[in-house]
């Protein structure tokens, strides 16, 4: 088990994308993958704030801001683990204003719509077992 979002569990994330076949954000064939950097608030040790890019048959996990993001999401620690736990959905924490994103609209659309699909789905189950709080 790793601890929620330290260098163990990006790792651990990054494998279970990779097993899992890269997820297809809907834009990837318009424009590439879609860059998202995710800020999480009020973590234990502070905020943290990752990176990944979803879609074109390549995934990228990991630690820190990406250099040019189509989205940037906020949302508070309670609220990811939430997530993490298929307690709320994405779409439904952006839409109650509990998860905030900001860029390109059609970006941010595929994002909500690519943390519904099936593959995302059972690397989420797969990660909340796997994590420890």
């Amino acid at each position: 088990m790793s601890r929620w979002l330290s260098a163990a569990w990006f790792a651990d994330l990054e494998r279970a994308l990779a097993g899992q076949g890269a997820p297809q954000a809907t834009g990837a064939e318009r424009g590439g993958p879609v860059a998202v950097e995710v800020t999480v608030t009020g973590a234990a040790a502070g905020d943290v704030v990752w990176h990944c890019r979803l879609g074109a048959g390549a995934t990228e996990v990991g630690a820190g801001p990406d250099a040019a993001p189509d989205v940037r999401l906020v949302i508070a620690d309670g609220d990811a683990w939430q997530v993490l736990r298929g307690e709320l959905g994405l779409s439904s924490a952006y839409m109650q204003g509990r998860a905030k994103a900001e860029g390109r609209t059609g970006a941010v659309l595929d994002l909500l719509a690519c943390s519904a699909r099936t593959r995302l789905e059972a690397v989420r189950s797969a990660m909340a077992a796997a994590t420890e709080r």
